[in-house]
Protein backbone atom coordinates (compact mmCIF):
# COMPACT_ATOMS: atom_id res chain seq x y z
CA UNK A 1 0.00 0.00 0.00
CA UNK A 2 1.35 3.17 -1.03
CA UNK A 3 1.85 6.34 1.03
CA UNK A 4 -0.45 8.59 -0.55
CA UNK A 5 -3.08 5.46 -0.70
CA UNK A 6 -2.17 4.89 3.05
CA UNK A 7 -3.41 8.33 3.91
CA UNK A 8 -6.57 8.41 2.25
CA UNK A 9 -7.26 5.49 3.43
CA UNK A 10 -7.22 6.74 7.22
CA UNK A 11 -8.89 9.55 6.27
CA UNK A 12 -11.98 7.65 6.01
CA UNK A 13 -11.82 6.24 10.10
CA UNK A 14 -13.16 8.53 12.36
CA UNK A 15 -10.60 9.43 15.49
CA UNK A 16 -9.88 6.63 17.66
CA UNK A 17 -11.43 4.08 14.91
CA UNK A 18 -8.60 0.91 13.64
CA UNK A 19 -8.77 -0.92 11.32
CA UNK A 20 -7.20 -5.06 11.77
CA UNK A 21 -4.91 -6.12 9.64
CA UNK A 22 -2.43 -9.01 9.31
CA UNK A 23 1.41 -9.36 10.20
CA UNK A 24 1.69 -8.24 5.81
CA UNK A 25 0.99 -5.27 6.87
CA UNK A 26 3.63 -2.28 8.68
CA UNK A 27 2.92 -1.01 11.58
CA UNK A 28 1.06 2.52 10.97
CA UNK A 29 -1.18 4.67 13.22
CA UNK A 30 -4.75 3.49 12.10
CA UNK A 31 -3.91 -0.50 11.68
CA UNK A 32 -3.71 -2.96 14.88
CA UNK A 33 -1.58 -5.55 13.44
CA UNK A 34 -0.14 -8.72 16.11
CA UNK A 35 3.21 -8.34 17.40
CA UNK A 36 6.04 -9.91 16.40
CA UNK A 37 6.37 -13.54 17.84
CA UNK A 38 9.36 -12.85 19.49
CA UNK A 39 8.15 -9.91 21.32
CA UNK A 40 4.66 -11.58 22.33
CA UNK A 41 6.52 -14.74 23.80
CA UNK A 42 8.00 -11.95 26.32
CA UNK A 43 4.97 -9.85 27.44
CA UNK A 44 1.66 -11.99 28.63
CA UNK A 45 -0.19 -8.90 27.49
CA UNK A 46 1.17 -8.75 23.93
CA UNK A 47 0.31 -12.63 23.36
CA UNK A 48 -3.19 -12.27 24.62
CA UNK A 49 -3.55 -9.64 22.11
CA UNK A 50 -1.76 -11.96 19.67
CA UNK A 51 -4.38 -14.33 20.42
CA UNK A 52 -7.10 -12.42 20.28
CA UNK A 53 -6.27 -10.23 17.31
CA UNK A 54 -7.76 -13.23 14.09
CA UNK A 55 -10.65 -13.97 16.72
CA UNK A 56 -11.81 -10.36 15.34
CA UNK A 57 -10.62 -10.18 12.01
CA UNK A 58 -12.63 -13.76 11.29
CA UNK A 59 -16.17 -11.99 11.94
CA UNK A 60 -15.03 -9.87 9.01
CA UNK A 61 -13.32 -11.80 6.74
CA UNK A 62 -16.95 -14.52 6.93
CA UNK A 63 -18.83 -11.49 6.22
CA UNK A 64 -17.05 -10.62 2.69
CA UNK A 65 -16.80 -14.25 1.78
CA UNK A 66 -20.82 -14.78 2.13
CA UNK A 67 -20.71 -11.44 0.42
CA UNK A 68 -18.29 -13.04 -2.29
CA UNK A 69 -19.87 -16.07 -2.44
CA UNK A 70 -23.33 -14.10 -3.57
CA UNK A 71 -21.76 -11.44 -6.16
CA UNK A 72 -18.98 -13.32 -7.63
CA UNK A 73 -17.86 -10.51 -9.22
CA UNK A 74 -16.46 -9.69 -6.30
CA UNK A 75 -14.05 -12.35 -6.36
CA UNK A 76 -12.40 -10.02 -8.78
CA UNK A 77 -10.61 -6.83 -8.88
CA UNK A 78 -13.07 -3.75 -8.74
CA UNK A 79 -12.27 -1.18 -11.30
CA UNK A 80 -13.25 2.08 -9.40
CA UNK A 81 -10.26 4.37 -9.54
CA UNK A 82 -10.90 5.64 -5.76
CA UNK A 83 -11.05 4.17 -2.46
CA UNK A 84 -14.72 6.22 -1.47
CA UNK A 85 -15.95 4.35 -4.63
CA UNK A 86 -15.13 1.15 -3.67
CA UNK A 87 -16.79 1.70 -0.44
CA UNK A 88 -19.78 2.83 -2.06
CA UNK A 89 -19.73 -0.57 -4.31
CA UNK A 90 -19.12 -2.78 -1.22
CA UNK A 91 -22.14 -0.95 1.17
CA UNK A 92 -24.06 -1.30 -2.00
CA UNK A 93 -23.57 -5.25 -2.01
CA UNK A 94 -24.28 -5.33 1.90
CA UNK A 95 -27.36 -3.44 1.57
CA UNK A 96 -28.24 -5.59 -1.27
CA UNK A 97 -27.95 -8.76 0.51
CA UNK A 98 -29.92 -7.24 3.43
CA UNK A 99 -32.60 -6.95 1.23
CA UNK A 100 -32.56 -10.33 0.03
CA UNK A 101 -32.63 -11.90 3.59
CA UNK A 102 -35.40 -9.49 4.41
CA UNK A 103 -37.31 -11.21 1.10
CA UNK A 104 -35.79 -14.57 2.39
CA UNK A 105 -34.17 -15.22 -1.00
CA UNK A 106 -34.32 -18.92 -1.52
CA UNK A 107 -30.74 -18.31 -3.20
CA UNK A 108 -28.32 -20.67 -2.14
CA UNK A 109 -24.77 -19.31 -0.89
CA UNK A 110 -22.16 -21.39 -2.16
CA UNK A 111 -19.28 -21.99 -0.20
CA UNK A 112 -20.65 -20.44 3.11
CA UNK A 113 -17.93 -20.09 5.84
CA UNK A 114 -15.14 -20.39 2.96
CA UNK A 115 -12.47 -18.08 3.39
CA UNK A 116 -10.73 -16.06 0.70
CA UNK A 117 -7.69 -14.61 2.00
CA UNK A 118 -5.51 -11.78 0.51
CA UNK A 119 -1.29 -12.35 0.25
CA UNK A 120 0.17 -10.34 2.71
CA UNK A 121 1.06 -7.01 0.66
CA UNK A 122 4.97 -5.99 1.17
CA UNK A 123 5.18 -2.51 2.08
CA UNK A 124 7.99 0.16 1.59
CA UNK A 125 9.47 1.29 4.57
CA UNK A 126 7.83 4.03 6.14
CA UNK A 127 9.86 6.87 8.50
CA UNK A 128 7.28 7.35 10.85
CA UNK A 129 7.78 3.68 11.40
CA UNK A 130 8.85 4.29 15.38
CA UNK A 131 5.84 6.70 15.95
CA UNK A 132 3.56 3.21 14.90
CA UNK A 133 5.21 1.21 17.03
CA UNK A 134 4.75 2.96 20.07
CA UNK A 135 0.78 3.68 18.78
CA UNK A 136 0.64 -0.21 18.08
CA UNK A 137 2.04 -0.98 21.41
CA UNK A 138 -0.28 1.59 23.38
CA UNK A 139 -3.47 0.39 21.41
CA UNK A 140 -2.08 -3.09 22.48
CA UNK A 141 -1.91 -2.31 26.20
CA UNK A 142 -5.61 -0.48 26.05
CA UNK A 143 -7.59 -3.57 24.40
CA UNK A 144 -5.37 -6.16 27.02
CA UNK A 145 -6.74 -4.07 29.82
CA UNK A 146 -10.36 -4.03 28.44
CA UNK A 147 -10.41 -7.59 27.93
CA UNK A 148 -8.38 -8.72 31.22
CA UNK A 149 -11.35 -6.57 33.06
CA UNK A 150 -14.38 -8.64 31.29
CA UNK A 151 -12.82 -12.27 32.87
Amino acid sequence: MRLNTRCRLSGFLPPGKHLTADTGYKIWDHMLTPFPEAEALQDSRKRLYNYLHPKTRIVVECAFGRLKDRFRILLGKLEQKSAGHVCKVVIGFVVLHNLFLLVQDEMEILGVGLLIGDAPVSVAEDPRENEHVICHDRQARYYSNILMMRD
